[in-house]
Parts: structure tokens; sequence; C-alpha cells
């Protein structure tokens, strides 16, 4: 039963970490596609910007931006993927109203503005999606670890174990005499005599050396086949585990 159960653990451990690694998968594939709009947006927002400052002129650009609001709407919250907290960042979009006047400002500060918004809302999902990565990592590495330390240490430890127990528990089953004999002394008849017992009546009661000895051969061929079977038999069942 125990030997069944490692087996279970190591096979929810492993299911745990291939779904582990899909969801990190697609998280690192979504990272790069984020990633890479950012650069593009970045850039045309800093062209936009580099055009407002060449038409308005930088201080002007500059006093502007002083006015911009500070975010503070962010709110993150948590999910679990098999056993992991993964943050789940939400923020409230404010109204797509500039802070400026229009007849003292160009276009490009217009554009540049929204394309500036466009690089905080991805940045946030970036961060988002890198952080729940880093934390599925771990999460992995240390799956990984307890999977390994079950199918390298535990199994085959316990596997061996059982084998050398029912190999030993068989053998001293055929060596059993004092307990059957203090119980039935073969009684009714012979019918409970065992052969350990017939060894010891004919080698040294009955005195008759070469039946006791023949026996006692027999008894050792009995117990060398049965434990070469159980070892075959429970060795392959230590390799499939």
């Amino acid at each position: 039963n125990s030997l069944a159960l490692a087996k279970q653990g190591f096979d929810l451990m492993d299911k745990k970490r291939n779904i582990l690694m899909r969801e990190i998968m697609n998280l690192i594939s979504q990272a790069s596609e984020i990633q890479t709009e950012i650069d593009s947006t970045f850039r045309e927002a800093y062209g936009l910007l580099q055009r407002a400052n060449i038409e308005m002129g930088i201080h002007e650009v500059e006093e502007i931006s002083f006015s911009v609001p500070v975010e503070d709407s962010i709110r993150i919250k948590t999910r679990s993927v098999m056993g992991t907290e993964i943050p789940l960042v939400e923020y409230k979009p404010k109204a797509d109203e500039p802070t400026y006047a229009y007849y003292s400002t160009t276009q490009a500060l217009d554009q540049a503005r929204l394309a500036f918004e466009k690089v905080k809302d991805l940045t946030i999902r970036l961060s988002m999606i890198e952080n729940s990565a880093y934390r599925l990592a771990a999460n992995i590495k240390k799956t990984q670890k307890r999977a390994n330390a079950l199918k390298n240490i535990t199994i085959p430890m316990m596997a061996s174990s059982i084998t050398i127990n029912v190999i030993t528990t068989t053998i001293a089953a055929f060596k059993a005499y004092e307990l059957p004999y203090l119980i039935s002394k073969g009684l009714p008849g012979h019918s409970t005599l065992l052969i350990t017992q017939r060894i010891f009546f004919f080698g040294f009661q009955a005195f008759d050396y070469g039946r006791g000895s023949a026996l006692s051969v027999v008894l050792l061929l009995i117990i060398a086949l049965i434990s070469l079977v159980q070892l075959v038999v429970l060795r392959k069942r230590e390799d499939i585990f």
C-alpha cells in the first residue's frame, strides 16, 4: 500500500509539473508578444514626443507633463494554479481626457499621450505575466525536486525493502517449527506435521540421518526455487515502479 501510494504521489506530481509547464510556456509566449508590442509602441511614442518637443518646445512639454496624474487605481489580487498563487493586476483606466488645453498644444502631443497610455497598459500586463512566470518556475522547481526524490529515492528504497521482506518472510514460513509444534504437535494424526518437524524427527529422534538429510536438501531446493521466482517477479515489479 505504501509503495502504491508513493507511486500515486509521483504520478500526481508529474501531472502537476506538466500542467505548470504548459501554463508557463503559455505565459512566456504572451510575454514575448507583449514585449514586442511595447517596444514598437514605445518607439512610436518617443518619436511623437520628440516631434512635440520640436513643435512646442521642450520646456512647454515638460510643464505639461507635470499635470499627468499619478496612477493609483492598481489593485493586485491572486488566483491559484495547482497551488501556486498567481498575481492578478486590476486597475481602472482613467477617462481619455487630456490634462492640458487643446489650443496651446499640437496633434503630436496628443498622439504621444495616447501611445504612452498604451505603453502603460502593456507594461502592467507584462509585469503580471512575468511575475506569474517566476512564481510558476519556482513551483516547478520545487515539484521537480519532490518528484525526483520519490522516483529516485523513496520508491526504489520501498520496492527493494518489500522484495527483501517478502523473500525473508517466505523463508521464515518454511523454517517454522516451534509454534506449530507447540500448538498441535502434528495432530490429528500427522496432518499438521511440517517438513521441518519431519527433518528433526528423522535426524535427531529416529537417527535416520539419510532420510533427514534428504528432506533437508528437498527443503533447501524448494526454498531456493520459490525465492528465485519471487526475486524475478518482484524485480520486474520494481522496474515498473
